[in-house]
This record gives C-alpha cells, sequence and structure tokens, in this order.
C-alpha cells in the first residue's frame, strides 16, 4: 500500500480558494480530508472509495458526494445546495452545515446505509436568517438512526425523512419547524415528546400542536400562531421504524 497526497494550492486572496471540480474514484484507498471548509470552497467534489473509510475534518462545498462501501463516513460537511453521504455496512457520523440561498430549488441532504447507524446533528440556514426550503433524506435498516436539527431559520420549509427497521429511530427537531408529522412503528407504538419553548422569532407567539393516534402511528401538526403570523408551515416530517420504538421531539 501507498499513499497519495493531494495539496491544494493558497487562494492569492483572503477570500476562500474557489475549486470548480474535485473528483476521486479510488477503491481500497482510505480518504483523509483536512480542515478546509474556511480556506477553500469547491463547486462540485466527488470522493469514492471502496472497503475503506472516508474521514472529513471539515469542507465546504455547494454539491459534494461521497460514497464508499464497507468504509464508515464522518466529518463536518457545508453544503450550499447537495450533500449525499453514501455507504453500507458502515455507520455515518456527521455534522452538516445546509445553506440555502432562498432562490433556487431547495437544498437537499441524503444520507444512506444499512447494517449501521446514522448519526447526523444538521444545521439548517439561510443568509437572512428567515425562510429557505430544504429537503433531507436519512435511512438505514437494523441499526439505530438519530437525526437532531440543531438550527433552522424561522417560516423555513423542511421535508425529512429518517427511516430504519428493526432498530429505534429518533428524530429532534428545532422549534423553529412549522408544518405537519408522521411517526410510526410496528410492535412497539411511537412516542411525541413535545417541550415548552419561546418563539424562535421572538414576537411572543404561541406553538399550537396537534395530534391524532392509530394502532402503530402518530400524526399531527405544528404552528406558530401571533398577531403578525399566522403559521401553517408546510413543512412535513416522518420517522418510522419496525419492531423498536420511533420517537419525535419537538
Amino acid at each position: 500500500m501507498f499513499d497519495v497526497t493531494l495539496t491544494l494550492p493558497a487562494s492569492a486572496s483572503e477570500d476562500a480558494l474557489y475549486i470548480k471540480s474535485l473528483e476521486t474514484f479510488a477503491p481500497l484507498f482510505r480518504h483523509e480530508v483536512a480542515a478546509l471548509a474556511d480556506t477553500a470552497f469547491f463547486g462540485s467534489i466527488s470522493l469514492t472509495t471502496l472497503h475503506f473509510p472516508i474521514n472529513v475534518q471539515s469542507v465546504a462545498a455547494e454539491t459534494g458526494i461521497f460514497t464508499t462501501a464497507n468504509g464508515f463516513i464522518k466529518g463536518h460537511f457545508h453544503s450550499t445546495s447537495s450533500l449525499k453521504l453514501i455507504t453500507t455496512n458502515m455507520a455515518i457520523d456527521a455534522d452538516v452545515d445546509l445553506f440555502h440561498n432562498e432562490s433556487a430549488k431547495p437544498s437537499e441532504l441524503v444520507m444512506t446505509t444499512a447494517n449501521a447507524s446514522i448519526d447526523a446533528r444538521v444545521s439548517l440556514t439561510t443568509a437572512s436568517g428567515h425562510a429557505g426550503e430544504f429537503g433531507v433524506d436519512a435511512q438505514t435498516a437494523n441499526a439505530p438512526l438519530t437525526l437532531n436539527y440543531v438550527n433552522s431559520p424561522v417560516y423555513s420549509q423542511l421535508n425529512s425523512k429518517a427511516r430504519t427497521a428493526n432498530a429505534p429511530a429518533t428524530v429532534y427537531l428545532h422549534s423553529a419547524f412549522e408544518g405537519s408529522f408522521s411517526i410510526s412503528s410496528s410492535f412497539i407504538g411511537p412516542s411525541f415528546e413535545q417541550h415548552r419553548v419561546e418563539d424562535p422569532a421572538g414576537k411572543g407567539r404561541e406553538r399550537h400542536v396537534t395530534t391524532s393516534r392509530s394502532r402503530g402511528h402518530i400524526q399531527g401538526s405544528v404552528r406558530w400562531v401571533g398577531a403578525e403570523h399566522s403559521g401553517g408551515g408546510t413543512g412535513f416530517v416522518q420517522v418510522s421504524t419496525t419492531l423498536s420504538p420511533a420517537r419525535l421531539i419537538l
């Protein structure tokens, strides 16, 4: 075995170095990415290996695809459009900053594995701190899935799917979320937890939550109601598993 090192040039200005595209296809090579998020920005980055991990200290890109099999994916990822983390039989452990410019199609995050866990902390952001559209899809099987939305703009739209089987599925929503939700699990009933929180917009609004329950399923809606904004967002969150707990924490 031998090592291959790619060294990026320094930026000619105080701005981050812009690299239009970087692509690797190197099966049987471990990929180690240094802390690049503050010094380089990729229009597109695609790293592909097989049987070895992808470990990223930090990277920033418009679109990013990180693909392996039988190797873990771990790191801090910044994306302004689309990010995909794809493996099998090994875990995904990610901190993701997903940015939306409020004029393009929704920014998206896809995380897929099987027979291994997904543990992700996701920050949704816009330049104004308001609005934005985001889509998140996380899927595994036979292993736990935990998705934590640590930040979200007010009045934004989030469509989120978190699915596993034969293992627990847990989603922590940010208080800014407005829309509907669905929690399902066979055999072991799903659960919904609501905490008392202040209006994330700082306008003194009240959060209204409705739920309905049936065998193996909870559905409901969340909206913030006040004088200036009547709520009723169009976001949607799905949490599902089989034979294990499914939890949504609001």
